[in-house]
């Protein structure tokens, strides 16, 4: 057992499954594992792709929960099976239905995007009091405890985190990945990841891709974005590339390996080292994994000043850009909409500046703050502060 760990304590997670090669799946995985490191028995009640209930995996048990979205209505039957003390929720906790959480002593770590706190967070804390949730809520960036202070909600904060073992720089990696996918060397890489599954997207693609098309015309330059291009639920990427005149400058993943989540760790490390300059201006982020994964192999990011964003990103490893506020009809609340031309300039700043040495340097040195290791110790207070 680690030393200091206090009390030893039956944490069930409720997540993707821990082999998952999906953002919540990393956090699942690598939270569950510096839980367990703690000296704590941890299981992982995962709602997709779990087959056999009950098996160890890494010092986890894997309890099944995938016959619901979410896990809805497997939580409270396998935090009680398993006699858990308490249970957090990896994912966006107005997913589960507060009734069937009664009695339990549940630890939402929150993703806040939008400014105020949403109205399906705010429907989902209410509805857990009135039916006797003892909940706990956790804040994954200090945006995301402001909006739930704003709330009445004091919230600690446990920032997502990295294995820096996993993000680092390596040039070699770049170099081969610039190879497989046709990206001469000296050609301006701009990458982007995130889901393309809304409309308007709320990874602000459209933007982007307007912003790239200005900065790209007549220069030597590539954008990549890590992302199924053409999925029914979000824009056609492919077509609106082509409409903004980027035929050859534009390429996407697998859409088949991106949407069952294939792309292995080894795949985004190269591709990080490969771009000159990550894309990440999101309409609205609760965390934003992508930003600390390519300053962790060194390379600048473009984001958004909104939301999470706004505290990961320093000037020396990037540029904030700012935006319009858009209406989430979803949450009920207030996005951004960034601006176009800020996004261009943008690229036109770190184009012009080529990837100094100094930035890189900043960009590994700002992304140590975000390793697992570091991260993971908010957990401490959190679990010493609930009941016994």
């Amino acid at each position: 057992m680690a030393e200091d760990a206090g009390a030893v304590m039956r944490i069930l997670v409720n997540c993707p499954p821990l082999w998952a090669d999906s953002g919540y799946g990393h956090q699942a995985r690598l939270n569950c594992f510096a839980l367990r490191d703690m000296g704590h028995e941890v299981a992982a009640s995962c709602w997709a792709g779990v087959h056999e209930d009950g098996r160890e995996w890494n010092g986890i048990t894997i309890l099944n929960a995938s016959q619901r979205p979410y896990g809805n209505t497997f939580v409270a039957f396998n935090y009680k099976r398993w006699q858990a003390d308490a249970v957090i929720l990896v994912h966006d906790p107005w997913t589960l239905e507060p009734s069937q959480l009664a009695g339990l002593t549940v630890v939402p770590w929150c993703p806040i995007d939008c400014d105020p706190l949403g109205e399906l967070d705010r429907i989902w804390l209410t509805e857990c009091r009135k039916h006797g949730v003892d909940v706990h809520p956790v804040a994954m960036s200090r945006h995301g405890q402001q909006m739930l202070a704003g709330f009445g909600v004091e919230a600690p904060l446990v920032y997502h985190g990295i294995d820096l073992g996993v993000f680092y720089p390596d040039p070699d990696a770049g170099r081969a990945w610039r190879e497989a996918e046709g990206v001469p060397a000296d050609t301006f890489l701009v990458a982007s990841v995130g889901v393309n599954d809304s409309c308007p997207s709320r990874k602000a693609f459209d933007a982007q891709l307007q912003a790239f098309a200005a900065f790209a015309k007549g220069r030597n330059a590539c954008m990549y974005i890590h992302t199924c291009p053409q999925d029914p639920k979000g824009i056609d990427l492919v077509k609106e590339g082509l409409d903004l005149g980027l035929k050859g400058k534009l390429k996407f993943c697998d859409d088949g390996r991106r949407g069952l989540d294939l792309f292995g760790t080894d795949y985004m490390r190269g591709m990080y080292n490969a771009a000159d300059l990550l894309s990440q201006p999101s309409m609205g982020e609760g965390f934003g994994l992508p930003v600390v994964e390519a300053m962790g192999c060194g390379t600048p990011v473009v984001g958004a000043r909104a939301a999470a964003q706004k505290e990961l990103i320093p000037p020396s490893c990037g540029t904030l850009v700012s935006g319009q506020r858009h209406r989430s009809t979803l949450h009920n609340s207030w996005w951004i909409q960034p601006y176009v031309h800020e996004i261009a300039k943008a690229y036109e700043r770190w184009h012009l500046r080529s990837r100094p040495p100094v930035t890189y340097t900043c960009c590994v040195r700002n992304a140590a703050q975000f390793d697992i290791n570091v991260t993971s110790q908010g957990w401490k207070p959190v679990l010493d502060g609930l009941p016994s």
